[in-house]
């Protein structure tokens, strides 16, 4: 009988505590692999699929038409249900895990509670006017589909490292232009240990603080100076991906490449300009903020994003990728604004669940864990992170029902206490065991040293 199902949200919540136990004593967890059917239509329907974790796909039963992407907490075929057979197929897009509840189960409540049904009721009724509104429109194309290309991306200035500062920058006046790549030569150094492209990238900013604050001589090689390695998309990639990258990377422009070849400099403007969607506008407030107050005035904003980004018809499951780069710099912020600057080095936030994931349209529950480095005494981490999950709290992150969050020291610990403890659920292998280790599985580093997961996550596997 799995204890973690969430009664709080709907329709679950409309359940009489005996109806609650009665469905608690029904479930069933399983796991499916990627692109194995969950339901198939041309086979009798016996279960409900509440989402854990993953993501399904919606088809017609010929598989030729997609209707629909289910994530956490997502249900179907609630149509199903009253009839014999779906009359569509649900694949698993990914690895997934999904709570089963039998037929007769769900039936049996649908008929003993009023407002349990009504939520069905209506909701198949908005459902079928969606997929009717989305048969209608299906020939309209989407911005996410929209790739880099030459028309998008300029043309690249590639000086050699060789070249001094004071030439660089009037020649880099002259183009009206603030960056340029730096070809470097076979023998560079930087190259010998990393298989990055053979590129660096100058600035009117480096050059800057090479010459006001570091004292260099006009006459400085802007290799000496460049940064390395540099970031990048490759062309025909999706510039909707180039532009979460630059959100979560926190950068204004990345190289555009065709193999080792650089062919052009993307920017953040020049997205923008394609996709008005505001998300670098949000993004340098939130890294602007100096407190919670100026932290919860930016994050206030994001719900603005995502309706700019449905109303453009962009994929639930490409929202979810740039939102979930938006919360991460929120939940950062926090984690800045609350832990000692001293202590960030030593312990990395991790986020858990659906935002682990990157599963997320809207701010969901705090799902978070904390690891510590070894040997750190840190006597004032429990009412640290009693604040910090505060702070979520203020900023829209509901608390955890099953409490997973920073303030219960079950999720708090050193990283070998982490690598003990992961081990003891996998041998104990209970229900409860099962599901924390289905809960870590998905820990994504968000804060603090990041590097402390990594030795964890391998762990695991």
């Amino acid at each position: 009988m799995p204890d973690k199902f969430n009664m709080q949200s709907p329709p679950f919540n409309r359940l009489t505590v005996e109806q609650q136990h009665q469905l608690r004593s029904a479930l069933d967890v399983a796991y499916f692999r990627q692109r194995d059917v969950l339901i198939d239509s041309k086979q009798p329907t016996t279960h409900l699929h509440i989402l854990i974790k993953g993501t399904v796909e919606e088809r017609s039963s010929d598989g030729k038409e997609v209707f629909a992407h289910y994530a956490n907490d997502d249900l179907f075929d609630v149509r199903a249900m009253f009839d014999e057979h779906s009359k569509h197929q649900y694949i698993a897009l990914e690895d997934t895990l999904s709570y089963l509840l039998p037929k007769q189960t769900f039936l049996a409540l649908y008929h003993q509670n009023g407002e349990f049904a009504a939520y069905f009721d209506n909701n198949l009724a908005k459902r079928q006017e969606l997929i009717e509104a989305a048969s209608q429109q299906k020939n309209i194309a989407e911005f996410i589909l929209t790739k880099v290309d030459s028309s998008i991306y300029h043309p690249p200035f590639i000086i050699s490292p060789e070249q001094p500062l004071n030439s660089v920058t009037q020649l880099m006046k002259e183009r009206g232009i603030d960056a340029a790549l730096v070809a470097l030569n076979q023998d560079d150094p930087r190259l010998e240990s990393t298989r990055a492209h053979p590129y660096a990238i100058i600035t009117r900013t480096n050059m800057l603080h090479a010459v006001m604050l570091e004292g260099r001589p006009l006459d400085t090689p802007v290799g000496e100076i460049a940064t390395f390695p540099v970031l990048h998309v490759d062309e025909g990639d999706f510039l909707f991906n180039a532009m979460v990258m630059m959100t979560r990377q926190r950068i204004k422009r990345v190289m555009v490449c065709n193999g080792n070849q650089a062919v052009g400099l993307l920017s953040m403007i020049q997205i923008l300009s394609a996709f008005s969607t505001h998300s670098h506008v949000l993004t340098l407030a939130i890294a602007r903020a100096t407190s919670v107050d100026e932290l919860a005035l930016a994050a206030n904003k994001q719900r603005e994003l995502v309706e700019n980004l449905m109303l453009r018809g962009v994929r639930t499951r490409f929202v979810m990728e740039l939102i979930s780069a938006v919360n991460e710099q929120i939940i950062e912020k926090a984690f800045e604004l609350v832990v000692p600057p001293a202590l960030h080095d030593q312990c990395c936030l991790v986020v858990l669940g659906s935002e682990g994931r990157g599963e997320q349209i809207l701010k969901t529950d705090q799902d978070n864990a904390l690891i510590i480095q070894d040997g750190l005494e840190w006597h004032q981490c429990q009412p640290i992170m009693e604040t910090l999950t505060h702070t979520l709290f203020q900023l829209g992150y509901p608390l955890c029902p099953g409490k997973v969050m920073v303030n219960n020291p079950k999720w708090v610990r050193s990283q070998s206490e982490w690598k003990r403890t992961l081990s003891d659920w996998v041998k104990a292998a209970r229900s409860e065991q099962v599901m924390d280790i289905a809960i870590f599985a998905d820990a994504h580093a968000v804060a603090g040293n990041r590097s402390l997961l990594t030795p964890i996550k391998a762990h695991l596997r």
